[in-house]
């Protein structure tokens, strides 16, 4: 009886919902009704309308089987809200008040109360698909207790959005105008995607607009009228809505409730499902944030807890799933075995999984990035050693965990500097593969390349270290940092600043280290090399044979099964000495290009055995080939010589090696064709016999390169008005940085050797030179180009010995070369080019090369002879006398076969014969002493 009188009180509320106060006479008269049934399905359409609606006990049986089907109760059960009870309730009373109407809550509350549009707004894993399924299913199921059919209606874009114009507005009113027409949830999910901000400019924000219009006209019709509908919305973007649309929606934030207890909560849940009771929910929760964090920068979510929870039974259950693979035959009956898991395992699983907020990187972030695991070691090192066991060490330091566990807090971020080719990269991969960690390299200038809107360096930085986040443990390379550690205009110094932040937000815990590369050093931002202190190395060449070797050896080892026995790395590294002192990169390609050389003689001698016999084929091979043909006659040729004769067709890997013959040649292909025509020029205008006032010293180019350089003096009476020092030839601007600055170092050395010569004539032979202007000329290939010749001190030396060339009337030799900068007390500096610890030796070099004249004697700085002891030897092994000079005078009776004094006399008496203005001493024991400094 209780059930009949609950049927006729739903079917009461359906027909005042269908029909209102005015109800049809079938629906008053229920026998009437089933007597005429089959004619009023015919021809009355109300009563078609009013029969789907209702809801009778066989009809409510199917649709909780259908429902159970789609939404398991296991699963979209309310007791599986976790710390969502004030959403859950809000949403059902918003439910019995609007569409069921219930009595009580109608005559209590109102919309404001309880409103009937409401908008979920979370972040992605927050629970909003989960809360409204929940909640729609016990909706559906109140209703149809109640006796109201309720139609859930879920709205997704692609059945709504259409390529054709104005039929997307269309079918949008349709489903709304349906919904709105019978009691009704309506769901739509990701709602950013049909509310957010246009423009209206194009035709496709155009029909936007006028979606969202018809959107907004159904919302007023919605909130303010008495349908029995409810609009629930979901997103993850609720600032990107339109504000007139956000207006008429009431808004139920998820972040704000989740709460610790709450996720403590979601744990202890899990647990209990899984029966995994040997693991506490408070150690398990500190685990996860602290793995999220680390990964995402963004506080742990539900979802992401349960996640990982179903990535830790994924990995436990794959030995069962392997089991069923690897026996298709096994008993239907075997038993599922115990799972049990430890602490670790949810370590493991919370690195692997995806998080849920996990957002998309920056396509040219991902192109930038290389990620591998390298397989070097220390071994592959040569040299550094200074430096590289204490970078390694160091680096290792920030993976141990046991540091922490000392209270040691090391800095992560790891900054190289120096040439290119010397190792940075190398040393990094083998601290990755030392410590078994990730290895990403990132190259600055790619990271950068495209970046043309506001904003988006910045972002691409962010989505960098956010990506390596994700891939803890790891190793950072930023090779080439200079290209985003430079601070020289506005839009760098916003990329600085979220460098600097990132940098600043690494922590020991994260188990990144970001190691950064640099050869420019003077571009890097100071703020920026301060995160890095005192983790800052400079990486160098190997500064001696001895390194040198081991750099050689270690490369010549990869084609060890190749080399004849008189390879060796000492003799390579002679050769290097001799033609040009390169980056250990530089010779790593070397020794490459000499094994290419013998693998393409090698196969030459094959084919040209196989051609034999075809004339037509033996041409067009011998002039394929003709290069390397020609190479293997040579050394076919010094086989023969030693005993050991082969022939072409004879010519195999087994019995043809490679040799230092391999070796010259691909350190003699070295010099480009432009060093050789500058060399060859530099050389062409050393004067065909000595004269005085002039003197021979030493240059080196920007590419390593250097030669002989002439230098020229004359004396004469000074003009009113005129400097006392000329200089033509030199450069008048320079590179630094990334502008060209004014040179005038040539000038300023002439002037110091002047100065130096004018006072020890006047200490020594009371002779004064303010009346004589002193020009010097420093001829060279720039010579007279615009902004171009010579830059640098180190000639002030050799323009010292020109003057007193020219006031002595004594020539120099071309065979003796010297180099050095020079003092006002005449003492003579260090310059570069000469080698020593790792530093160019193209002066040397050019000497070696130098084909006009030969060299027999070399002056140089006493520091530079100490500093450059290997490049010294080499070049006393090519018979060159090297001399180390601490002062001018040391100097002299080498150049002028003269001591100071008696050089002192001899300007003196030139100056007299030349009948210039002198100012005599009263005594000529001025003249006595042993040197002028």
């Amino acid at each position: 009886m209780a059930s009949k009188i609950r049927v006729a009180s739903n079917d009461d509320q359906l027909s005042e919902f269908l029909f209102g106060s005015v109800r049809p006479w079938w629906d008053r008269q229920p026998w009437l009704r089933r007597l005429f049934v089959i004619p009023l399905k015919s021809v009355d359409k109300s009563y078609s309308r009013w029969s789907k609606a209702r809801v009778s006990p066989r009809r409510f049986r199917k649709i909780q089987e259908r429902l159970d089907r789609e939404y398991p109760p296991d699963k979209f059960s309310p007791a599986n809200l976790i710390g969502r009870d004030k959403e859950f309730n809000t949403l059902m009373d918003s439910f019995r008040l609007h569409v069921l109407r219930h009595p009580m809550l109608a005559k209590y509350f109102g919309r404001d109360e309880l409103p009937k549009a409401i908008c979920l707004a979370g972040d992605s894993g927050t629970g909003k698909t989960f809360l409204t399924m929940v909640t729609l299913r016990q909706m559906l199921l109140e209703g149809y207790r109640a006796g109201v059919l309720v139609t859930p209606v879920i709205l997704k874009g692609s059945d709504v959005y259409s390529e054709f114009y104005g039929k997307s507005t269309r079918q949008l009113g349709r489903f709304l105008d349906y919904a709105s027409s019978v009691p009704s949830v309506v769901y739509i999910d990701e709602f950013q995607s049909f509310g957010r901000k246009v423009r209206g400019e194009t035709g496709a924000e155009i029909e936007d607009t006028r979606l969202q219009d018809e959107l907004n006209r159904w919302l007023d019709k919605i909130v303010s009228g008495k349908t029995r509908t409810l609009v629930v919305v979901a997103t993850n973007a609720y600032e990107k809505i339109r504000e007139d649309i956000r207006r008429r929606l009431t808004k139920v934030s998820l972040n704000d409730g989740v709460t610790r207890e709450m996720l403590l909560a979601v744990v202890e849940d899990s647990i209990k499902r899984e029966a995994w009771l040997g693991l506490k929910a408070e150690d398990l929760l500190d685990l996860m944030e602290r793995e999220v964090t680390m990964r995402r920068r963004a506080s742990l979510t539900p979802s992401d807890i349960q996640e990982i929870f179903r990535e830790v039974r994924k990995s436990k259950e794959a030995p069962l799933r392997e089991k069923f693979r690897d026996n298709r035959n096994l008993s239907a009956s075997i038993e599922r075995p115990k799972i049990s898991v430890k602490i670790d395992d949810f370590v493991v699983a919370a690195r692997n999984i995806k998080l849920y907020s996990e957002q998309e990187k920056s396509q040219e972030v991902t192109d930038a990035v290389y990620v591998s695991k390298p397989k070097v070691n220390r071994e592959d090192v040569g040299g550094l050693h200074d430096v590289k066991n204490k970078i390694l060490n160091h680096i290792a330091l920030a993976f141990n965990p046991s540091m922490a566990e000392l209270g040691h807090q090391s800095n992560p971020r790891f900054f190289l500097l120096g040439p290119p080719g010397t190792g940075k990269t190398l040393l990094a991969m083998v601290a990755a593969a030392e410590n078994n960690v990730g290895f990403i390299k990132v190259r600055g200038g790619e990271l950068m390349s495209g970046a043309n809107y506001m904003g988006d360096p910045e972002k691409r930085v962010k989505d960098l270290f956010s990506l390596v986040r994700q891939k803890s443990p790891c190793i950072l390379l930023l090779d080439e940092a200079d290209a985003i550690f430079w601070g020289g205009d506005p839009s760098s110094n916003k990329i600085l600043a979220q460098v600097k932040a990132e940098l600043s937000e690494l922590r020991p815990e994260d188990k990144v280290v970001v190691i950064a590369t640099s050869n420019k050093e003077q571009l890097i931002d100071q703020a920026t090399r301060d995160r890095f202190e005192p983790n800052i190395y400079y990486v160098h060449p190997p500064q001696n044979d001895s390194e040198w070797n081991e750099v050689v050896g270690i490369h010549l080892k990869k084609f060890s099964r190749y080399l004849h026995p008189e390879v060796d790395a000492g003799k390579i590294t002679k050769m290097f000495r001799r033609q040009r002192i390169l980056s250990p990169r530089g010779a790593a390609e070397t020794v490459s290009e000499a094994h290419r050389m013998w693998a393409s003689e090698v196969a030459a001698a094959r084919e040209v055995t196989q051609a034999k016999g075809q004339e037509t084929s033996l041409q067009a091979v011998t002039l394929k080939y003709q290069d390397d043909l020609d190479r293997l006659d040579q050394l076919l040729a010094i086989y023969k010589n030693e005993g050991s004769p082969l022939t072409p067709d004879q010519v195999t890997q087994d019995n043809y090696k490679i040799r230092l013959f391999h070796f010259q040649r691909a350190i003699s292909s070295l010099e480009s064709l432009e060093d050789k025509e500058h060399r060859e020029i530099a050389e062409a205008l050393i004067l065909n016999q000595a004269i005085p006032g002039v003197t021979y010293g030493l240059y080196t180019s920007d590419r390593g390169s250097g030669g002989i350089l002439t230098i020229q003096c004359t004396v004469r009476p000074i003009n009113p008005g005129e400097r006392h020092v000329s200089v033509t030839g030199q450069a008048s601007s320079m590179m630094m940085g990334q502008s060209f600055v004014p040179d005038d170092s040539v000038i300023q050395s002439a002037t110091n050797a002047v100065e130096a010569i004018r006072s020890w004539l006047w200490l020594k032979a009371r002779a004064n030179l303010t009346r004589f202007h002193v020009a010097f000329q420093i001829r060279s290939i720039l010579e007279g180009a615009p902004g171009q010749g010579v830059s640098g001190p180190s000639a002030g030396y050799a323009m010292l010995n020109a003057l007193v060339s020219e006031l002595s009337g004594i020539p120099i030799p071309q065979s003796r070369v010297m180099t050095g900068t020079i003092g006002l007390k005449m003492d003579i500096g260090p310059v570069g080019g000469l080698g020593g610890r790792g530093r160019e030796a193209g002066k040397l070099v050019g000497i070696l090369k130098a084909e006009k004249i030969k060299v027999t004697d070399l002056l140089v700085p006493e520091s530079n002879f100490k500093n450059a002891s290997d490049e010294m030897k080499m070049i006393q092994d090519e018979g060159i006398i090297v001399h180390p000079i601490a002062n001018a005078p040391d100097g002299w009776p080498i150049l002028f076969s003269m001591s100071a004094e008696d050089l002192a006399k001899r300007i003196r008496q030139s100056l007299i014969e030349r009948e210039s203005v002198v100012d005599m001493g009263p005594s000529s024991s001025r003249l006595v002493g042993s040197s002028g400094t």
